[in-house]
């Protein structure tokens, strides 16, 4: 999940990519487990964090 937070902060891939990259084929069980992980979802967690910069 440390990877994929580091994509998702520091790159435009898509998201499905992100999480193909990590190791999941399906990006609905990707969006799951990041969330029980993070907090939120990836999609939310990439626009609070270029929403600070």
């Amino acid at each position: 999940m440390e990877k994929a937070k580091e994509l998702l902060r520091n790159s435009n891939y898509k998201i499905i990519k992100i999480s193909e990259i990590v190791g999941y084929e399906n990006q609905r069980y990707f969006n799951q487990v990041f969330k029980k992980y993070v907090g939120t979802s990836p999609r939310a967690y990439r626009a609070n964090h270029l929403l600070k910069k």
